[in-house]
């Protein structure tokens, strides 16, 4: 439940908490055994509070809740509600009721009035899980002769066989190698110009120009530093992008944004998008690997993973 509501990893340090609104986290506060369990003692606590006066359990709640009264507006709202329940349940609101009461109520009513409960609704729906494992297995099966996935055929043939990612943390910095930046030899030595985000360290000082001298090379004129001069030879060979930019100040986001194209936990990677969308020749081998170098870099192996992708 942590994870879905941005909690920050105890093996890195975030200089700005993530925040995002997403639907998991709206199905987590209503099914999450913790959640639930908790709301009971709330419940049973209140009503053990008051037991014959609706309005003041409302006011007492809301009071814990938010450390303020009710407004009149909230306090209508809570009523109808609990209105609308007590009518659907055939009970007065004002009773002493546990919570285990109410649920036990709700089950009875709503098998009375052929509606059913959320318990009620897994139990009997529980086959047509299967019915939908069936029809992606029957699917994939279908076009596995083809190696096809989720897009089938693309659009142009293509020529390239496979694509070896390499990821290489801790790696010389881009206006080092292939990215000179002109306005760093301007600002050398003088305060940054331009806004910058915090970090974890929050301690910027002068800007700080690169060391090395860049050269064109090649027929294209890619610029190379002179760290790279064999590098330099082939350099009509390479594709170099210039054009990336990110939002995030931070390693861990930042790994999170350039394997899977946001700065959140749990997305699925290159990989994993790469192999939904375009399939497997094998499937009885995995559709991407990833082999460790020896370092896992911040944010962990989730960077790797197939997330929410099957």
């Amino acid at each position: 439940m942590m994870l879905a509501f941005d909690t920050p990893q105890p093996i890195t340090t975030i200089g700005r908490r993530n925040q995002s609104n997403v639907p998991a986290q709206s199905l987590i506060l209503l099914n999450d055994p913790m959640v639930i369990e908790q709301c009971e003692h709330w419940a049973k606590k209140a009503i053990a509070e008051s037991p014959d006066d609706a309005r003041l359990r409302i006011e007492r709640m809301i009071q814990e809740a938010f450390s303020r009264p009710p407004t009149e507006a909230e306090q209508a709202l809570a009523l109808q509600f609990l209105d609308s329940h007590a009518k659907t349940l055939g009970v007065d609101p004002n009773q002493t009721l546990t919570s285990v009461a109410w649920r036990d109520r709700v089950d009875c009513c709503s098998s009375q009035q052929g509606k059913m409960s959320r318990r009620q609704l897994l139990s009997s729906a529980a086959c047509g899980f299967g019915s939908l494992a069936l029809n992606w297995m029957l699917h994939r099966d279908a076009t596995a002769s083809e190696g096809l996935g989720l897009l089938g055929s693309p659009h142009a043939v293509p020529k390239v066989k496979s694509v070896i990612f390499l990821y290489m943390d801790g790696g010389p910095s881009q206006v080092d190698t292939f990215d000179p930046k002109p306005l760093l030899k301007k600002y050398d030595g003088k305060p940054f110009p331009a806004k910058t985000e915090p970090t974890q360290f929050n301690n910027l000082g002068g800007t700080l120009a690169s060391p090395w001298k860049f050269q064109k090379h090649g027929q294209s004129g890619i610029e190379v530093s002179e760290l790279f001069p064999n590098v330099a030879k082939h350099v009509d060979d390479l594709a170099v992008i210039r054009s990336m930019t990110s939002n995030f100040s931070e390693h861990t986001n930042a790994n999170y944004f350039l394997h899977t194209g946001s700065g959140l936990q749990g997305r699925p990677s290159m990989g994993a998008w790469t192999t939904y969308g375009l399939g497997s020749e094998n499937d009885n081998l995995p559709g991407f690997v990833v082999l460790n170098g020896g370092l896992i870099p911040p944010g962990g192996l989730d960077n790797f993973n197939s997330g929410f992708l099957p």
